[in-house]
């Protein structure tokens, strides 16, 4: 990723982070869902290779201190595309149910952790898998 100056964040995106808490967590998910077999190394080079084109998914938030201003973006430089995404495989007919029971136990274990909330000292894109 190249090197960029830390960047505050909007009025926006302030008031999205400082709404948040514990028992509201304001993180998002997803599922994506492909037509044929793509092996995975081959779509881990693409996320990869895109990601760098959305910076927050590879940025950290800082906190300025005494919270005097909106908190900053700053590249994470120990950022490893390969903790934020995974693979996982259905058992046949990997059907659309069988994808949702693996997409809320997925989420399920995301809300155990014992820090719901993003840790700010982690790229916002803690977790995407890729399911086969």
């Amino acid at each position: 990723m190249k090197p960029t100056p830390p960047q505050r964040l909007s009025y926006r995106d302030a008031a999205f982070t400082n709404f948040e808490r514990e028992s509201f967590p304001m993180n998002v998910g997803s599922v994506g869902v492909y037509e044929g077999e793509i092996p995975f190394a081959q779509f881990l080079a693409h996320v990869e290779s895109r990601i760098q084109l959305v910076p927050a998914y590879w940025q950290r938030l800082i906190e300025v201190p005494g919270r005097i201003e909106h908190a900053a973006w700053t590249n994470d430089p120990e950022f490893d595309v390969r903790r934020h995404v995974s693979t996982v495989m259905l058992l046949p007919p990997g059907n659309e149910a069988q994808l949702e029971r693996a997409a809320g136990a997925h989420r399920m274990r995301v809300e155990a952790l014992p820090h719901p909330k993003p840790h700010r000292a982690r790229p916002l894109s803690s977790r995407s898998d890729a399911v086969r």
